[in-house]
């Protein structure tokens, strides 16, 4: 990945836009929120399937059978409903779900503690770092670099506010 982050980053104009590396460099920045897979804004969607049911996201299907059955439909229940349900509650609070080792570490604002489902185990279902943390906190540490980098050329070029 920081391959592909430094042959995108470097090229000027960028021609194409890649999700991943746009949204860690807009949390870098101190926006409040990117996508579903980084920071740790509340996730604000589910997915209808094609028979009416309402069910959180799909990616959720790699944890455990189920894990991402509401047991909700559109026939029987309202959009409202959904929110009361124990996972989208835990998604919603999405800080609260977050394990204490993620809390403490300077890239949790950036990260979310990982992707929802990359965080999953037996043991202690979704209060977990990452199976990808030392990945995710090596990769922004060189995109907050790059970016840094490219900041403090700017602020010594002539005529930078």
């Amino acid at each position: 990945m920081l391959k592909i982050f430094k042959a995108w980053y470097e090229k000027r104009p960028q021609t194409i836009t890649i999700r991943r590396f746009r949204d860690v460099i807009a949390l870098l920045a101190g926006a409040g929120d990117a996508s579903e897979e980084w920071g740790v804004q509340p996730v604000d969607f589910a997915v209808i399937e094609s028979n009416g049911d309402i069910e959180a996201v799909d990616s959720l299907k790699t944890t455990f059978p189920g894990a991402n059955h509401l047991g909700l439909n559109l026939r029987d229940h309202s959009f409202d409903d959904m929110f009361s349900a124990p996972l989208v509650i835990e998604r919603q609070s999405r800080w609260n779900s977050i394990c204490g080792t993620c809390r403490a570490c300077p890239v949790v604002r950036v990260c979310g503690g990982g992707y929802f489902p990359h965080r999953y185990s037996r043991a202690n279902g979704f209060q977990n770092p990452s199976v990808y943390c030392s990945d995710l906190k090596k990769m922004i540490g060189e995109i907050f670099a790059a970016v840094r980098q490219d900041l403090d050329r700017y602020q010594q070029s002539p005529g930078a506010p």
